[in-house]
């Protein structure tokens, strides 16, 4: 585009808009033309995925979703323990407790397929935000109930907030930060 720099907002050319935000806003230089091969969301001069974080970002961002990972299955073995506690404290038998276990098995393993649909569509960023806020309300609700119901629901609810972890990925971005 001559000697004017143009400026790419999420891959695509776009001179009459304003960005307020300049972290959003790559230029690129004079004398590199806008590749007619690059695809959408693709760095038209590297023809690799573009992303508004850097490397350093990235790896943050990779980080805590790790680290929020990790709920779900510890979510999953610190109940063991309490197996017997918990059937005396609710009067209900520990076969009632098990299927609590066997629920939240079930719900994790189911969540992430639906789960990952959802973010595809949607965008990753609300459904982690989503799920993480449902396990966390699951925690709480947990916390202070105190019948075997809603032990139940519950266990449900922490294991879907729980396996929203597991759909994040950095889309086009994957085995490269």
């Amino acid at each position: 585009m001559g000697s004017t720099r143009e400026n790419i907002y999420h891959g695509q050319e776009n001179p009459e808009a304003t960005i307020t935000d300049p972290s959003l806003v790559r230029s690129l230089p004079p004398d590199e033309e806008r590749s007619s091969t690059a695809q959408d969301g693709e760095s038209p001069a590297q023809g690799t995925p573009y992303s508004h974080f850097t490397k350093a970002q990235k790896r943050l961002i990779v980080s805590i979703i790790t680290f929020a990972a990790n709920f779900s299955p510890l979510s999953s073995f610190i109940f063991f323990p309490a197996i017997n506690a918990l059937s005396q404290s609710l009067n209900v038998s520990v076969q009632k407790i098990n299927l609590s276990i066997t629920s939240y098995m079930i719900v994790s393993g189911i969540a992430p397929a639906i789960l990952g649909d959802i973010a595809d569509m949607t965008g990753r960023r609300i459904v982690y935000l989503l799920t993480f806020t449902i396990y966390l309300m699951a925690n709480i609700g947990l916390a202070v109930q105190s019948t075997w119901t809603a032990l139940f629901i519950l266990r449900m609810l922490q294991s879907a907030g729980g396996a929203g972890a597991f759909c994040k990925t950095l889309h086009k971005q994957r085995g490269k930060v």
